[in-house]
């Protein structure tokens, strides 16, 4: 024990111990001063100071940490719920039902008037579920889909190339019976990928991975999807068709004639690093990511579509590069008051990464610096072209542009959208970003909450809404000022309202 006299300069002796080291560490640079002198203060002496002085600090911490693992059990028994409930109904919904020849399908209502608090939003969420979508594009997705929104109605197509649309008004109630939408869509996309293939990487159990975005501009539905051009060789191409709830008749809109080759001198290619996100832009233009399939080269070349977000004129076809150096962007907003692009993209091992764009032009093309600068590493430690892809570890000193926000580890990130002044006035530049993923501690499975300065030059606030669920993509609705979000773990379209 220590006795009480020696109390007081025992503490005194401690504080300019502590102000010694810290005038060390900013005169000579050495950051392990502090640990080295901390470790000479006897085992007794920290016990006494974090039992006295320091006990409100440790318990507050533990406080902490069991409250956000109780959070974490929260959300894995709801996935639970939604999963049990898909179990107990896929016999009904799928083996007695043909699965191409079912007319509607119906989501259920499974949870709502659950409250997601946060210091800038408190949320209510409402989930639909159905047990009938089997579709995934990862092996920890149940189904993939993608929202958008055409007058007073949601539409949502699944990853192997399904269509159905539901009235807005559903949402009040405790069923969403969405009406199923015939297409060619088949008869034009002839690759292996999307009408079952053999080959272990394209197997059925990747049936769903074809389709990568869907867009309605105007009276036009646009998507987008992995196009084999030729034998094993491969882009992300664009079809469209005029808006008809009986028929969608698709055409070819944007097929490059560039395509990398599943064999190719570069040694790597992975067909998840394609892209496929579409947004309108000014100008009759409509804006386009285009990953890179691995072939890290291509990133940094102006005469490829690959690794590029491109604008794309919606009459002649025609595309020009708006910014370059992207490795696989999953999520793209364009702000026409404003004119800035915010978009979102994979890194590699870490380094997932959110960027600004502002007054885009493809007079003056932004380049982000991938693959020659990234926060992230090489997943495969052999990769024989690191003197092509060195991943140094800044952008500006390299002569390119810094993302706003990067995520090490990774996120796996998904879409991002702006959260508009009508569902909170006191938000201006403010943003949902959608992530994946598969560890719910690292940021996973949750949708990540943004605030920005005006300058767009500092992240203000951060805050992650935990749902322990992919998001694959968030869409903001009008009119009923709400989003509307698709969860691909259970395949669960979720509502996210401003309480």
């Amino acid at each position: 024990m220590i006795k009480k006299k020696y109390f007081f300069p025992l503490i005194f002796l401690v504080f300019i111990i502590f102000i010694i080291i810290g005038s060390l560490s900013i005169v000579r640079g050495e950051k392990d001063e502090l640990s080295k002198i901390t470790n000479l203060i006897p085992i007794n002496v920290k016990t006494f100071l974090k039992k006295t002085f320091f006990v409100h600090a440790e318990l507050k911490n533990k406080e902490k940490v069991i409250e956000n693992q109780k959070k974490i059990i929260d959300i894995k028994n709801s996935t639970i719920k939604i999963l049990d409930y898909k179990l107990n109904n896929y016999f009904n919904d799928y083996i007695k039902n043909d699965y191409f020849t079912k007319t509607n399908i119906e989501f259920v209502k499974i949870e709502k008037d659950k409250i997601y608090k946060n210091t800038s939003l408190k949320l209510r969420v409402e989930k639909f579920v159905s047990s009938y979508l089997f579709n995934g594009k990862h092996q920890g997705a149940r189904a993939t889909g993608y929202l958008d929104q055409y007058k007073e109605k949601i539409f949502l197509t699944t990853g192997d190339g399904m269509f159905m649309f539901f009235d807005i008004k559903q949402l009040n109630s405790e069923k969403l019976n969405l009406k199923k939408i015939k297409s060619n869509i088949k008869e034009v996309i002839f690759t292996d990928i999307f009408n079952n293939a053999n080959d272990d990487q394209y197997s059925t159990t990747i049936i769903g991975k074809s389709i990568k975005d869907l867009k309605i501009i105007d009276e036009e539905l646009f998507i987008s999807f992995h196009n084999e051009v030729k034998k094993d060789c491969f882009n992300t191409s664009i079809l469209k068709a005029k808006i008809n709830f009986d028929f969608l008749n698709f055409e070819k809109f944007f097929v490059p004639s560039e395509c990398v080759n599943k064999e190719n001198e570069y040694g790597e290619f992975n067909w998840f690093h394609s892209g496929g996100r579409i947004t309108d832009f000014k100008d009759n233009l409509i804006l386009y990511t285009m990953g890179e399939y691995r072939y890290r080269d291509l990133a940094q070349n102006t005469d490829s579509v690959f690794g590029k977000i491109i604008s794309i004129d919606k009459n002649s076809k025609e595309w020009k590069i708006i910014s370059m150096g992207h490795r696989n962007p999953q999520g793209i907003y364009y702000d026409i008051k404003e004119d800035y692009i915010i978009s979102t993209e994979h890194g590699p091992n870490g380094g997932d990464e959110i960027n600004i764009n502002l007054n885009p032009d493809s007079e003056n093309i932004k380049n982000f610096g991938w693959p020659i600068s990234s926060y992230g590493y090489h997943y495969d430690n052999k990769f024989n072209q690191k003197s092509k892809a060195p991943l140094h570890k800044s952008h500006i000193k390299y002569g390119f542009e810094e993302p706003i926000k990067y995520y090490t580890p990774s996120i796996a990130i998904s879409e991002v959208v702006k959260i508009p002044d009508q569902f909170s006035p006191s938000l201006s530049n403010s943003f949902f970003v959608a992530a994946m993923g598969s560890i719910l501690e690292e940021g996973d499975l949750s949708i990540h909450f943004l605030d920005f300065n005006d300058k767009f030059s500092k992240i203000e606030s951060h805050e992650i809404i935990q749902l322990g669920e992919r998001v694959r993509d968030i869409v903001y609705i009008k009119g009923i000022n709400k989003f509307i979000c698709y969860l691909e773990t259970s395949g669960t379209i979720m509502i996210l309202s401003n309480n």
